[in-house]
């Protein structure tokens, strides 16, 4: 179904505001959910480090709590074990196809740009779903 980033009460009925994931949330991410917010989605953020819970919840956004903490150096996010990676993978797959939008902001300092949205995970997503990932110049946070 049609979505549109506000919610729309019209003589034809109601259109849910869309869903906005942000991934990786530092400047970038923060900024992407207050934009979303504003424009009037339902937000959501998601990054390793739990410590920036507080930042997505003071933009208005839910805080995504994958269980995964990955806090690296100076605030930055550390590289991710093989087996937190798998852990992590399972859960956004899962979680990822709830939503409308997903906007991918995730780096690690000094390394290529972690996949976090896999084929699968876009293919799970319901049609006219939009991934924009803001990695793509370090790789990228989507597979495809």
């Amino acid at each position: 179904s049609t979505r549109f980033f506000p919610m729309l009460t019209t003589a034809a009925g109601t259109v849910k505001p869309a869903t906005v994931l942000v991934l990786g949330v530092g400047v970038a991410g923060l900024q992407a959910l207050a934009t979303a917010k504003r424009l009037g989605a339902r937000t959501t953020g998601y990054d390793v480090r739990p410590e920036v819970a507080d930042q997505v919840r003071s933009v208005g956004a839910q805080w995504l709590d994958l269980g995964i903490s990955a806090s690296g150096e100076g605030g930055y996010a550390r590289e991710l074990t093989d087996d937190e990676r798998a852990q992590q993978q399972k859960a956004l797959e899962e979680a990822i196809s709830g939503f409308d939008v997903v906007i991918t902001t995730a780096l690690v300092p000094g390394r290529p740009a972690p996949t976090l949205v896999t084929a699968a995970a876009v293919e799970a997503m319901k049609p006219g779903s939009v991934v924009v990932d803001l990695a793509g110049e370090t790789g990228g946070n989507c597979e495809l």
